[in-house]
């Protein structure tokens, strides 16, 4: 993958936070904002090829190699992923090309409400990774599941201790666990990131939160893990309108993509009531962040964060975006453009939406100004 996002934008010296959170990792750019719209496209939530609805896009993953997309939905029903053919020049399109169910290993269905899946990576050897948030309610751990290529579950990775949740002050909270999935390039690393702070963490500090990202050292010729590391993710503040005390109105790390050595590309969602959804993607370095993995609780420690950037606001397109900004869950990058997916919940006033951005080239304010 071309790593052009690092090159446009350049991130400052880390500092530490103190458990007050008295820098939040957040840094400024001496670059112009260099994202372009491209368009949007709304796909049918019904194609020929299935009797299942289309929808609950809940992540994104691109093949380089092959050129492939694919989509994970979180149909709690009949859990499956979509390959897509895509056009990215305006008018962009999208469309189903085949629908993978997921089978158990004896190739029967899974219960309904059993997988809740988010994210998703696709192995060279032709496997599937996805993410599956759990259930403390239902006491379903967060869960890790390897498919083959075609959809038959072959192993499953679960995550540490920490991230179970009990509803007694551990774990994470509903709604709330493994959001987003992704892997170094040559898929030795694998990370994923948590959509909140968990209930050690859960520090009520000017509306901010502090989510944990989950680093493995992978093997993908044995499917095997070993956790090596975590990182404090610090969360934007959380807009005006919600409930800051909490956890499920504060603002989501939703979806999170690797771009080099302890690089991503991160995507924060908020929702202001009754509608207004804030979509905010970020250059993000963890190169020099604390190893947080033994640290029970965030808000007894010092640490020093992962750094981020602002890479663009999805709302600076809200007037070219229809009807409005939607649930935007999955993300994936394709050469020098970024495209997102809304979850639609299968719900009626929800819609499958696709936008697509274009980065542009390197352009510093001091030049423009000549």
């Amino acid at each position: 993958m071309k790593n052009i996002f690092f090159h446009i934008f350049s991130v400052s010296s880390l500092v530490f936070a103190t458990p007050a959170y008295a820098n939040h990792g957040i840094t400024k750019s001496d670059v112009e904002p260099s994202v372009a719209w491209v368009d949007q496209f709304i796909m049918s939530k019904s194609w020929t090829g299935s009797k299942l609805p289309v929808g609950g896009i809940s992540g994104l993953f691109f093949v380089p190699s092959s050129g492939k997309l694919f989509g994970v939905s979180d149909d709690k029903a009949s859990p499956r992923i979509y390959e897509f053919s895509f056009s990215l020049k305006s008018p962009i399109r999208f469309a189903i090309t085949k629908e993978i169910v997921f089978k158990q290993k004896d190739h029967s269905d899974f219960a309904e409400q059993t997988l809740d899946l988010e994210s998703i990576v696709f192995l060279k050897s032709g496997q599937f990774l996805v993410s599956s948030e759990g259930s403390s309610l239902r006491k379903l751990p967060p869960q890790i599941f390897i498919f083959s290529a075609d959809g038959v579950l072959q192993k499953e990775l679960i995550f540490p201790n920490a991230f179970i949740g009990d509803q007694k002050g551990h774990g994470i909270f509903p709604n709330k666990g493994p959001e987003s999935l992704t892997i170094s390039s040559d898929e030795s690393l694998l990370y994923a990131g948590i959509e909140g702070a968990i209930r050690q963490d859960s520090i009520k500090v000017g509306g901010r939160g502090v989510a944990r990202l989950i680093e493995w050292k992978f093997s993908s010729k044995d499917l095997t893990a070993s956790e090596s590391a975590q990182y404090a993710y610090v969360l934007e503040k959380t807009p005006s309108g919600h409930d800051m005390a909490d956890p499920a109105q504060q603002t989501s790390l939703t979806e999170l993509k690797n771009i080099g050595p302890q690089k991503f590309i991160a995507m924060e969602r908020a929702w202001t009531p009754p509608q207004t959804v804030t979509v905010n993607l970020f250059n993000v370095d963890c190169s020099r962040a604390s190893n947080i993995k033994d640290k029970v609780a965030l808000a007894r420690e010092d640490f020093v964060p992962c750094t981020k950037t602002l890479l663009t606001s999805i709302n600076e397109f809200q007037n070219k975006i229809k009807p409005h900004i939607d649930n935007l869950e999955g993300l994936a990058i394709i050469d020098e453009n970024i495209v997102i997916a809304a979850d639609d919940n299968f719900s009626d006033k929800e819609i499958n939406q696709f936008l697509v951005l274009h980065v542009l080239k390197n352009e510093k304010k001091s030049e423009k100004k000549k």
